[in-house]
């Protein structure tokens, strides 16, 4: 992965921001939402995306954000959830491709049906 995408980092924004209304610091915030502090910093600089919602839910319940705040984070994660972050998607250079195989040429398995056990 190359960076974070705009949705990445608005989200991260918004993770801050409910930390810092809350009055919260990182470890207290990730022990009452049951998430270990290393997810919960990488998730609040923007560099990855709870794969769950309801890790986003109880991040919210344990800040005391509002419904429209709460509403408005999966938003943003839904959105950061869906934008890559690297390079696009595809072969890389140089990738060599498989070639099928020849009609009629027994194939692994092909090979070991006919083989005497």
């Amino acid at each position: 992965m190359t960076g974070r995408s705009p949705a990445m980092a608005e989200f991260a924004a918004a993770l801050r921001s409910a930390k810092a209304a809350a009055g919260l610091n990182l470890r207290d915030w990730a022990r009452r939402s049951f998430i270990s502090r290393a997810a919960l910093h990488r998730y609040c600089q923007g560099q990855a995306v709870p794969q769950d919602y309801l890790i986003v839910q109880r991040l919210a319940e344990t800040a005391s954000v509002s419904q429209d705040e709460t509403v408005s984070l999966h938003r943003l994660w839904v959105a950061a959830g869906r934008q890559p972050t690297g390079p696009a998607a595809g072969p890389a250079l140089g990738a060599t491709q498989r070639r099928p195989a020849a009609r009629g040429s027994a194939t692994g398995t092909e090979r070991l049906r006919r083989s005497p056990c």
